[in-house]
């Protein structure tokens, strides 16, 4: 199946993110979308904040993966690794459902994503350029696909069993 990148989110694809939040297993056992996505409102209250999101869409402009790059500080941790938090002021966090599930897009898909964004106003004008990402330390196949993008640990997992992951280097991911 052919799927491709595209930026933002339109309406029919919110509404297929509000469905797989409230009924894919993966996503509601590893993600706070079931609350983050409860419905519309709480949608469009997400949306309006400051973040660049782009969508992987079928041949039929259906969703099969949303990423998004947030402007927010990392939190302060006892990190595992040398973490300067100032340098990183970008979320990053990426979902893929149904067909594009298990089939090898994730990396291809971030890849694409992460280059149209390096590529944004946003990006090049912030000082923080650093990027990271909060997931489950039980979510292993998600772990492996970050790893083979680059990112690595920068702590334990915490109470919540979450931990955080940085992408060192700006050149590994591209």
């Amino acid at each position: 199946m052919a799927f491709k990148v595209v930026f933002g989110i339109i309406p029919k694809q919110a509404r297929q993110l509000l469905n797989f939040s409230k009924n894919d297993s993966q996503i509601i056992r590893h993600t706070s979308d079931k609350k983050r996505f409860k419905n519309i409102k709480s949608f469009e209250k997400w949306s309006s904040k400051d973040r660049t999101i782009y969508t992987l869409v079928d041949k039929n402009g259906d969703l099969s993966g949303l990423i998004w790059f947030g402007k927010k500080s990392i939190p302060a941790k006892k990190f595992t690794k040398d973490v300067e938090s100032k340098d990183y002021g970008f979320t990053f966090a990426i979902r893929t459902y149904g067909m594009a599930r298990g089939k090898g897009y994730a990396v291809g898909f971030m890849k694409k994503a992460y280059k149209l964004f390096t590529s944004s106003t946003p990006y090049k004008m912030a000082k923080d350029k650093g990027v990271w990402l909060v997931t489950s330390y039980d979510n292993i196949p998600a772990i492996k696909i970050y790893k083979k993008f680059g990112f690595v640990d920068a702590t334990r997992p915490d109470k919540k069993a979450k931990l955080i992951m940085i992408l060192p280097s700006l050149k590994k991911a591209t």
